[in-house]
């Protein structure tokens, strides 16, 4: 998830779509105590959730992500996945958007942010001893 910068992914079944699981559900199984190397995604996953067709509206699609308290709904067409619909979940956000294209590593936040900048500062340790 952190790869691809995503908050959610489809649990599938052979070719079924049956859960999502997000950054949170991931959060709450490791604060529990949970192994994740061991542990079975269908342990914390949503189960069958709801679902919107591509050819839904965005206003319905929104409405229906907060009457569920959901930031994440799968899309489908004929009954097959085609995409999931995201809330952008920051202040400022822009609500719901489509899930974009995983991006090259090379464009990556992680990969940005170790470029210097004018505006990178050195960060010194903390000191260690008593406090």
């Amino acid at each position: 998830m952190s790869w691809h910068q995503v908050g959610a992914l489809p649990v599938f079944e052979g070719q079924r779509l049956v859960g999502i699981i997000t950054e949170r559900d991931l959060t709450a199984a490791v604060a529990e105590g949970a192994d994740p190397a061991t542990t079975p995604v269908a342990d914390y996953m949503t189960a069958a959730p709801e679902v919107l067709q591509s050819d839904s509206e965005l206003a319905d699609a929104a409405h229906t992500m907060l009457e569920l308290g959901v930031r994440h709904l799968p899309v489908v067409q004929s009954g097959r996945l085609v995409g999931v619909l995201s809330h952008a979940g920051r202040a400022g956000g822009r609500g719901p958007r489509r899930a974009r294209r995983p991006r090259p590593a090379s464009r990556t936040r992680s990969a940005l942010r170790r470029r210097k900048s004018p505006t990178t500062r050195a960060v010194r340790p903390l000191p260690s001893g008593p406090a």
